[in-house]
């Protein structure tokens, strides 16, 4: 099982720190794990035209089997999209900003058009079938957490994966976190339905374990 997260934020703060937790808890497991940090690369912008040119296709104009092409944009985003590709499981990590995921995912998101071909003879994604996993850093309790979880799990339906949350009761959508200043990540503790005291890297770790156990499904 490989296991790879993607931090989308500028700096090494605090969703930098969640997704090392997760993954550490991942290899404790047994998972082959990956770390992007969004931050030290170069993504540009999407311009829509992949259906043009990011998908090979023979004289006739027919999607040929093999893969995707690289993108028309020259930048650091064709080496992220092959690491999710051959990752089994994906771990998108985000601050919550003004109330939404950052610029940096959203613009990763709409860069993975390169991995979806939609036409009359076929429907395909280069992710379908792998699992999604989502975490969120905000800096007040209700500051948005819960809508960034959404629409990344609503991405990877988008995509055709599978999202997990950690369970059922206790973050179904991925893990909401509060952190207001770097280096705060492990302070976050809260009364879990007022039967345990949890934690943030206590749920990290539990998350990453959770998904080293999943059964390939691609």
């Amino acid at each position: 099982m490989k296991i790879t997260a993607i931090v989308g934020s500028q700096r090494k703060g605090n969703c930098y720190r969640a997704a090392e937790l997760l993954l550490k808890g991942a290899e404790d497991a047994g998972a082959s794990t990956h770390l992007v940090y969004l931050g030290d690369k170069k993504i540009a912008r999407c311009e829509g035209v992949c259906h043009e040119h990011c998908h090979p296709r023979d004289d006739q104009g027919r999607l040929l089997p093999g893969g995707w092409m690289s993108c028309t944009r020259k930048d650091d985003a064709a080496d992220v999209l092959q690491a999710m590709v051959d990752s089994d499981v994906l771990v998108m990590c985000s601050p919550v900003l003004f109330g939404n995921m950052s610029a940096l995912l959203k613009t990763l998101m709409e860069r993975t058009n390169a991995l979806c071909s939609f036409d009359q003879e076929k429907d395909h994604s280069f992710l379908a079938g792998k699992y999604g996993a989502a975490v969120c850093v905000g800096g007040a309790r209700h500051g948005g957490q819960e809508r960034v979880l959404a629409d990344i799990m609503h991405y990877y339906l988008a995509t055709q994966m599978m999202p997990v949350g950690l369970g059922e009761y206790q973050a179904p959508q991925g893990l909401a976190l509060l952190a207001d200043r770097p280096g705060d990540l492990e302070k976050d503790h809260w009364q879990d339905y007022g039967v345990k005291q949890a934690d943030a890297a206590r749920y990290l770790a539990c998350y990453g374990q959770k998904l080293a156990g999943l059964s390939k499904s691609i």
